[in-house]
């Protein structure tokens, strides 16, 4: 399948819908969902959830659309809270079989949401 992620380069990526990349695909989802529960949490465990988080992604990122070193470095510029969340529900949500455009539609009722 060819997936556009606009922040690494113009051309879309191949990724195989592989099983191997459906199990990362359901595991960070998991881990996205788990780390919105916070009630009956302590502060360390929040952030220690939201460090391991963010690690998942990134390697999930990595692992996925497979980014040279010079595409690393431009991840670790994104904004961990608006680009970054997004890069990887989209990545998860296209090798879980949801549409491109009904991605770009969620995304965008979800930004006017916020306003």
């Amino acid at each position: 399948m060819k997936i556009t992620v606009k922040e690494f380069q113009s051309q879309p990526f191949v990724v195989k819908t592989s099983n191997r990349n459906v199990q990362k695909a359901l595991k960070i989802q998991l881990k996205m969902n788990e780390a919105d529960d916070i009630a009956d949490k302590s502060t360390e465990e929040v952030l220690k959830g939201r460090q391991e988080v963010l690690d998942s992604m990134k390697a999930f990122i990595v692992e996925i659309l497979k980014l040279s070193p010079k595409q690393i470095d431009k991840y670790d510029d994104l904004d961990v809270y608006e680009e970054i969340p997004i890069i990887a529900a989209h990545l998860s949500g296209r090798l879980l079989g949801v549409p491109e455009d009904a991605f770009d539609e969620s995304v965008k009722n979800a930004a006017q949401a916020k306003k």
